[in-house]
């Protein structure tokens, strides 16, 4: 349909609602609709909106946790280099789903995927447990520029990098990123 410059659209963004909502609301029941918010179907009324502007910027969020929520149920695949990748065929064809299983390891070693193989005890589980639990309160107890540093470090970032985002020259950054690392050592030694 074409709109001239006479006509504007109107847009409706659709607002979910509960009985308890329309009877306290006084809102008509003829207007309430069934429609989808996202992936689930919900009961509401269409308000309007005066732009395609704001239609978008609401709708925006519920169509990005559409998208989201509907790439979490595709299966994982192979990319054919050795690693995994979301499927993007049709789901309706697809033998998994209709197996109803989710693809073993065997299967995945059959597609030239590498499997790590890592069994850990109970023990184990709790050692590490404790260690992140401890380096947590070690992280938590340093200043801003110590907590800082520790960020830059775990994003990969060089020291000279470092130096320029804390703002310090680059011997200062040194002296306290070794004081840092070693405080994180002597706990996690305490520990173990």
């Amino acid at each position: 349909m074409k709109i001239n410059e006479n006509q504007s659209k109107e847009y409706l963004i659709p607002m979910e609602v509960t009985n308890e909502t329309i009877r306290d609301f006084g809102i008509d029941p003829q207007k309430v609709v069934y429609t989808k918010i996202g992936n689930k179907n919900v009961k509401a009324i269409m308000v309007p909106v005066a732009s395609k502007v704001q239609y978008d910027e609401y709708m925006r969020p519920l169509w990005a946790e559409a998208k989201r929520e509907e790439r979490s149920r595709r299966c994982t695949v192979s990319n054919g280099k050795g690693k995994l990748k979301r499927c993007t065929e049709d789901c309706s064809k697809c033998k998994r789903l209709h197996e109803g299983s989710v693809i073993s390891l065997d299967e995945l070693q059959s597609e030239g995927i590498e499997v790590a193989h890592t069994e850990k005890d109970t023990a184990d589980i709790v050692i590490d447990m404790m260690v992140i639990e401890e380096l947590t309160k070690v992280l938590e107890e340093l200043d801003p520029d110590s907590r800082r540093i520790c960020e830059l470090i775990k994003e990969g970032f060089s020291d000279r990098e470092m130096a320029a985002d804390c703002k310090l020259p680059k011997s200062t950054l040194n002296d306290k990123k070794r004081r840092v690392l070693t405080k994180l050592k002597k706990r996690i030694d305490e520990i173990i």
